[in-house]
């Protein structure tokens, strides 16, 4: 073999070598993406921070759920105060059920007195009638000065014919409370209590009873600031066929609501709370949530979730060990809470 040959053996080999390590890396960047895109299709709302409303149509394997059991019993426990119904003494109405004939030798017993009565109640609702109270306002002449003085009607008693507060109190509370929209609230009121209220009344109702909640609504606002910890979250909804977001911040005894159309820091702002927020923020580390300058702490159930997909997609031993431990603090927590223990009772 001349030299020449040799010369161009050793330039395709070396070109081949570079091809070969080009392909190598790429084939290493591409296992890497169809890595990242199979997590992400097996992350759902069991096992990451995604919403519910994210998950796939298509079958989801079933998961483990992260409740640990407690030990209990089923049903209501030892220490459930339970709701069991009580005889009243002042009943709203009695109906008494005479005997009048001997159920054994047919005796009219319609004179004799009564040896005992066994009482049984009955707790219903009354079918559906609505009271109407009326107002009169007097108006008297005075024969002194000749002038004609008119009563003043309560506060509130506005029109000829209008809606109570106890009424369109319901409306409100089907609508915010109960969440059902403003037509189905109407429909059930007419249902079960007998008017037909519209739509438009209702969210006046509702618009009312914004208005004189306001202060609370401030006071509570005012409270979550000083909180030395609070719990920030956002969930989709829609308005009007709309995306918008509502963002929470909570403790164990009060709540905010904000309704916003954005997501993320400009909600967040215009919102408030944490503008100038210096205790906990516990939330699940929506990039949004770190621009202010509080302290920050990750929630625990995400934390588990993020675990769970760990053990599930990529097979680490690690993961459920730290899902046990994260557990078993939280139980060590709530046992030395209970045992009322000042020094780590918080």
């Amino acid at each position: 073999m001349q030299e020449d040959d040799i010369q161009q053996l050793q330039q395709e080999n070396a070109a081949l070598r570079e091809e070969n390590a080009t392909l190598h890396a790429l084939v290493a960047e591409l296992r890497a993406r169809v890595q990242q895109l199979e997590d992400r299709l097996s992350k759902t709302s069991q096992n990451s921070h995604l919403p519910p409303s994210s998950d796939r149509f298509a079958r989801q394997p079933k998961t483990k759920s992260l409740r640990q059991k407690s030990g209990k019993q089923p049903g209501g426990q030892v220490d459930h105060p339970g709701t069991t119904l009580s005889q009243t003494t002042t009943p709203d109405q009695i109906i008494v059920h005479e005997v009048h004939m001997c159920a054994t030798c047919q005796q009219d017993l319609r004179e004799e007195a009564s040896l005992r009565v066994e009482r049984r109640q009955v707790w219903d609702v009354p079918p559906k009638r609505l009271v109407v109270i009326e107002h009169q306002a007097e108006q008297k002449y005075c024969p002194h000065c000749q002038q004609i003085t008119t009563a003043t009607f309560p506060d509130g008693i506005v029109a000829p014919v209008q809606y109570g507060p106890a009424l369109c109190t319901i409306g409100v509370y089907l609508v915010q409370a109960q969440f059902l929209p403003y037509e189905r609230a109407c429909e059930t009121m007419q249902d079960v209590l007998g008017p037909a209220m519209t739509v438009g009344t209702l969210k006046a109702a509702v618009a009312r009873c914004a208005k004189e909640l306001h202060p609370v609504q401030s006071q509570i606002k005012q409270a979550l600031e000083s909180s030395p910890v609070l719990h920030v979250d956002k969930t989709g909804l829609y308005v009007m066929g709309k995306r918008f977001w509502l963002h929470t911040t909570v403790t164990p005894t009060l709540t905010y609501y904000a309704v916003h159309p954005k997501r993320g820091g400009e909600a967040l702002v215009c919102i408030g709370l944490l503008t100038s927020y210096a205790g906990g923020a516990v939330h699940d580390g929506w990039g949004a949530y770190w621009q202010f300058l509080c302290e920050h702490a990750l929630c625990n159930v995400h934390h588990l979730r993020e675990l769970l997909f760990v053990q599930q997609q990529e097979g680490q031993a690690w993961a459920s060990n730290l899902s046990a431990l994260l557990l078993s603090m939280k139980e060590a927590v709530i046992l030395t809470r209970k045992s009322g223990d000042p020094e780590h009772g918080d």
